[in-house]
């Protein structure tokens, strides 16, 4: 399955939707921040203010992050309804 960008994509919304569907992942595998900085090997600050939507994820830590918590990254975005 290959995703395609949607030349008009809102990255701020779908950064947000990334924040909202790590923090559940998190929260179902009872997981925490430092696990997630962990995996992203960041400062647990900089693993925060990806999670708390002050700084972007950047696609691969995205994957990263997802993988981590047993989930298809793709899906996370596809979801957001911004990804075809």
């Amino acid at each position: 399955m290959t995703a395609t960008i949607n030349t008009g994509i809102d990255f701020q919304a779908l950064n947000a939707h990334i924040v909202t569907r790590a923090i559940a992942a998190l929260t179902r595998n009872n997981k925490t921040v430092a696990d997630a900085a962990e995996w992203l090997e960041l400062p647990l600050s900089d693993a925060q203010a990806r999670l708390d939507g002050t700084t972007d994820f950047y696609m691969p830590e995205v994957m990263c992050l997802a993988r981590a918590l047993g989930e298809q990254a793709s899906e996370w975005f596809m979801s957001s309804g911004l990804v075809d």
